[in-house]
């Protein structure tokens, strides 16, 4: 056995990984692993971010029973600071509004989480077809809201109005006809500060079970419901979203990866290929 037979066996073992390449690749699986949950890690954050409610409606609201609330008009939105009324005049309006609406309101919250607001309208004998509506958060689309006259002072020429409500972040727009002015009158209303208590207003006994008003307020429980169940089956193809972007990171650095440890395979494998023998050696 010569020289070369013996080179030649050694060259048909198993190649072995150079300590430089083997470094590099340990340094690639490390720089992998650390990117693999980063990129998890956001794309969680950035989903849990999405799935954040915009608002808090429905959450600013004392337990169940009778509050005193403060009452506070605005001639102009208090977050847009938009005029609808007409008038555009600020100075005059502002006063008016506090003229019409008064200081305090009776705020009710029932056990099945309906909640009421009632406010106090003054100058009666020269308000006519009151429309109202209210605002989520004070942002959004306004919706139509019903009321309910619950007293009426002639003398006074004053009237209580109950209105339903979501939460203490409602805001309330009022319009309204003034006979003396001959147009439309436009402003706003929000309340704060609830104390518990019910002033001189007139409150409301929540409707026995069974009875319309309550089979009316669990049909839109019902609605809200469905809308939280869409809420949550978006939440979930959101969470699936991001495992696949995750996923898909740790694929192409996986492929990073194999490619340069192939590299530093290449590069460590010896040749194992026995040399010939040259012909001038065997004389």
């Amino acid at each position: 056995m010569n020289v070369f037979t013996i080179m030649g066996n050694r060259g048909n073992r198993s190649p072995r990984v150079p300590r430089r390449a083997f470094g590099r690749l340990l340094r690639f699986a490390a720089a992998a692993l650390i990117l693999t949950v980063c990129a998890f890690v956001s794309a969680q954050g950035f989903v849990f971010a999405e799935e954040t409610p915009e608002t808090t409606a429905g959450t600013i609201l004392p337990g169940p029973g009778t509050y005193v609330v403060a009452a506070h008009p605005y001639y102009a939105h208090p977050v847009t600071g938009l005029m609808e009324d007409s008038g555009q005049n600020p100075g005059i309006g502002q006063g008016m509004t506090e003229s019409v609406l008064g200081k305090e309101a009776l705020l009710e919250v029932y056990e099945n989480g309906d909640s009421y607001v009632t406010v106090r309208f003054a100058l009666m004998d020269n308000i006519e077809d009151i429309r109202l509506s209210t605002q989520r958060d004070a942002q959004g689309d306004y919706e139509p809201a019903g009321f309910t006259v619950t007293k009426e002072l002639s003398e006074d020429a004053e009237s209580d109005l109950r209105i339903p409500i979501a939460d203490m972040n409602t805001l309330i727009r009022a319009e309204f006809f003034v006979t003396a002015m001959g147009r439309d009158v436009v402003f706003f209303m929000t309340f704060t500060d609830p104390v518990p208590g019910a002033g001189d207003f007139v409150t409301t006994p929540e409707p026995p079970a069974g009875s319309a008003e309550e089979e009316a307020g669990a049909d839109a429980g019902e609605t809200d419901a469905d809308a939280n169940t869409d809420t949550e089956g978006s939440g979930g193809l959101k969470n699936k979203g991001g495992f696949i972007g995750a996923a898909a990171v740790v694929v192409v650095i996986a492929v990073i990866v194999a490619v340069f440890a192939g590299r530093g395979k290449k590069r460590g494998t010896r040749n194992t290929e026995t040399p010939k023998p040259r012909k001038d050696e065997g004389r």
